[in-house]
């Protein structure tokens, strides 16, 4: 979103009152007892995070929220279908943070404050849309690190998995990288490390571990290198994402990634994608690179697990984008290309091949 908001402090209140419910989704964040969050991460859980104060609750949006979270549900998976309450609760929001056709910056505030409320609520449909309305309008306390903690601490024990990717949304909306909370995110994704039916929950995580310009620390880079082994496509690639991010620790990204280049698994390309964004870092393998690229590109690509996907060429082509990128290695590409759009009898893969032998002849 593209809304300019005020940055404003959360006024919290600290509590101390445990969950009289015994639900893991208790309404109160502090209460953590001896449950999910403490068994999963092999000892005490971390301290509980304040409380959302009464003052910065509008009892409005928090009918609302509860009015949207009427549709049918499946527990895991989240709402069914395109669910009109959930449309109306975006009208709402929007018309709700609105004021002269622009956003008003405290009313949105006041809109993230209350959904943060209800993250602990026990009803899971409940918590799933408070999550989602602070993924949507997060900025409101972009970098509140009290509010980043409030919804790592639910992720931790939160018993739904459809719930927990949302909180990972709602994280996400706070930026966490932004409040100094990446050892706290750490912290979550090493509780769920080894959790293959979370692996998706992590790669969404991933992203709050960097902003693009600091350079990624030693313990995110390990992670990276770690993660990028994982089966999981999306975890894989979030990985690479962040070994193109570091300069420090280049020469351990570049092998790490060559190495996926030479396995010529599915994936490569991307790896090969994110060398060519790490400027001539990764320059000594870009022969390696090419030499992979002609051989998939020589490829039949109706046989399984054989040629080249349309995405892949588009990832070969984001990596001639690196001036570093010799004339004779482009040319090897392109002639591959070239060769690959003439003899293939799948349209989408003459199309791809001769957008390729385009790029690189340029």
């Amino acid at each position: 979103m593209s809304k300019v908001i005020a940055l404003v402090g959360l006024a919290l209140a600290v509590t101390a009152c445990g969950d009289k419910s015994g639900s893991a989704g208790s309404s109160s964040a502090a209460s953590t007892g001896g449950g999910a969050s403490a068994a999963r991460s092999g000892g005490a859980a971390a301290p509980a995070p304040a409380k959302i104060a009464d003052a910065d609750i509008d009892k409005t949006v928090v009918e609302n929220v509860k009015k949207a979270s009427g549709c049918a549900w499946k527990s895991g998976d989240g709402f069914d279908g395109d669910c009109d309450a959930i449309k109306d609760f975006k009208t709402f929001s929007e018309t709700y943070t609105k004021k002269d056709d622009e956003v008003d910056a405290a009313k949105q505030k006041k809109l993230v404050t209350s959904c943060l409320s209800l993250i602990g609520d026990p009803d899971p449909k409940v918590r799933w849309m408070a999550a989602n309305c602070v993924g949507e309008e997060g900025e409101a306390l972009s970098g509140d690190a009290a509010s980043v903690d409030l919804v790592l601490a639910q992720l931790d024990k939160d018993p739904d998995l459809a719930v927990q990717h949302n909180l990972t949304f709602a994280a996400k909306g706070l930026d966490p990288f932004k409040a100094k909370r990446v050892d706290r995110v750490l912290a979550t994704i090493e509780k769920f490390k080894t959790d293959e039916a979370r692996e998706g929950l992590i790669a969404s995580l991933l992203d709050t571990l960097t902003n693009g310009e600091e350079e990624p620390s030693t313990k995110v880079v390990d992670l990276a290198i770690e993660l990028s082994k994982r089966k999981h496509q999306q975890l894989r690639e979030d990985s690479f994402d962040i070994l193109g991010k570091t300069k420090a620790r280049a020469a351990d990204a570049c092998k790490v990634l060559d190495a996926f280049v030479e396995s010529k698994v599915w994936t490569w390309s991307y790896a090969a994608r994110t060398m060519g964004k790490m400027g001539d870092a990764c320059k000594a393998d870009f022969d390696h690179v090419v030499a992979v690229a002609v051989e998939k590109l020589g490829e039949d690509s109706s046989q399984n697990g054989k040629g080249l996907s349309g995405a892949a060429m588009l990832y070969l082509e984001q990596f001639l984008e690196n001036p570093a990128v010799t004339k004779e290695q482009k040319s090897k590409i392109a002639a591959a290309a070239e060769a690959l759009a003439k003899k293939d009898k799948n349209e989408n893969v003459q199309k791809s091949a001769t957008k390729l032998a385009e790029a690189a002849k340029k």
